[in-house]
């Protein structure tokens, strides 16, 4: 069974990338939101690590 595309998530960072930049981290919010793996709080910016569920940390 194939998988639609639901969404397309343009990467808009410079190379090489700054694993601490504020782009990054905007990024990764999105993709975790994208992908249901953050609660809401934080994906909104509140929590840190404890606010990552199923991200394998």
């Amino acid at each position: 069974m194939a998988a639609d595309i639901q969404r397309v998530i343009a990467i808009d960072l410079p190379y090489p990338r700054e694993r601490t930049s504020d782009a990054l981290a905007r990024l990764r919010r999105e993709l975790f939101t994208e992908f249901r793996l953050v609660h809401q709080e934080a994906a909104n910016g509140g929590g840190g690590v404890e606010g990552l569920s199923g991200a394998g940390i």
